[in-house]
């Protein structure tokens, strides 16, 4: 079959129509001025959890259903044992990291259409992880996930970019992981955060990423002081070029990353986000952020997905508590329609297929 690329994620899930209707202005977006907004793109599907609970849906809302599984965190892009999966972190039983006060997370996998679950794929005392994502591979090898860790190697802290090869079963679901393929595959800087009560907290600065393809990835390197200066850089790395240096595709003193970044299905734009906006830049570069949608004194973005090259869904979560929200889609310099308006409670699509 092939190998996986970015641009071919979209062809997996097919199945539900989708009514191209015209669209209504939402809170979040402006209309067009000029011309008719174009339909969005058809045949796939959305993922979004509303708490501890998933539900799939077509591209204009419709078809809504109940998942079995959990579609919290960052999903697969294909199947494995019949369903997509998704890996995400949740509180660490085991001791905190050494000169550490902040509790760990571990890395859980979850089914999404069907029931089971959370497996363990890594919980170790020595390793605090954060934002783990599954990396593409070619058709029938194993999984494999990537994620952002502290590392306390007995001596001293490394951090960076870390992957590990999944286990499956004999249908292709997963079970676990082999913790002897755990590998870094960037290394980063580690930056210790002391509180105004004087406690200690590491942390890595590279964090969110989104891959293109197999070798190619996207991701953002927070940097931040005591001071509470907050800014971010975006990095496009291509392991098939080992010892190149990354591209910086957002220079220095941009606001800090929270959410992201997604890569678009051509690997030509990049999306991240923070209370302030959800923000894209063209991989070129170097280049300027625009504003895909940015925050009211009621609402602001908060996860996304693209649908395609300028399409993208997105959480739109009220600002006061109760902090509920509702999925968005939006194209880039159009209007927004809420396809979630039946549902409050906190909506926040994670994939979209």
């Amino acid at each position: 079959m092939g190998t996986w690329t970015k641009a071919s994620r979209w062809l997996v899930a097919t199945g539900l129509g989708v009514v191209a209707g015209a669209l209504v202005l939402g809170a979040s977006g402006s209309a067009l001025a000029a011309k008719p907004q174009p339909p969005p793109p058809s045949g796939k599907l959305i993922y979004y959890n509303d708490g501890a609970t998933s539900y799939r849906m077509a591209v204009d809302g419709t078809g809504k259903a109940l998942l079995a599984g959990t579609a919290s965190g960052h999903v697969s892009d294909v199947r494995h044992g019949g369903t997509y999966w998704s890996v995400w972190t949740t509180w660490a039983t085991l001791p905190k990291l050494p000169g550490d006060d902040e509790d760990r997370y571990r890395i859980v996998a979850w089914p999404v259409e069907t029931a089971g679950g959370p497996i363990s794929i890594l919980d170790d005392a020595s390793w605090k992880v954060t934002r783990p994502a599954f990396r593409p591979v070619a058709a029938g090898s194993a999984p494999k996930i990537t994620f952002s860790a502290v590392h306390w190697t007995g001596t001293t802290y490394e951090a960076g970019l870390y992957e590990i090869t999944l286990t499956t079963d004999g249908g292709g679901a997963i079970t676990g992981a082999d913790p002897t393929t755990l590998t870094q595959l960037i290394a980063g800087s580690v930056f210790t955060h002391v509180t105004p009560t004087q406690q200690t907290f590491h942390w890595s600065q590279l964090q969110g990423h989104d891959w293109l393809n197999p070798t190619k990835l996207v991701y953002g390197n927070d940097t931040f002081s005591n001071g509470g200066s907050l800014w971010a850089q975006l990095y496009l790395y291509d392991f098939a070029y080992p010892g190149v240096p990354p591209l910086a595709l957002i220079a220095a003193n941009q606001p800090r990353m929270v959410w992201g970044p997604a890569v678009n299905p051509s690997g030509t734009r990049v999306m991240y986000g923070n209370y302030t906006a959800l923000y894209e830049v063209t991989t070129g570069g170097n280049a300027t952020p625009t504003v895909f949608v940015a925050a009211t004194s009621r609402n602001r973005g908060t996860t996304f997905d693209y649908l395609d090259d300028d399409w993208a869904v997105y959480g739109w979560q009220k600002t006061t508590s109760p902090f509920t929200s509702d999925v968005y889609r939006k194209l880039r310099g159009g209007s927004a329609t809420n396809l979630t308006g039946d549902v409050s409670a906190s909506c926040e699509p994670v994939a979209a297929r």
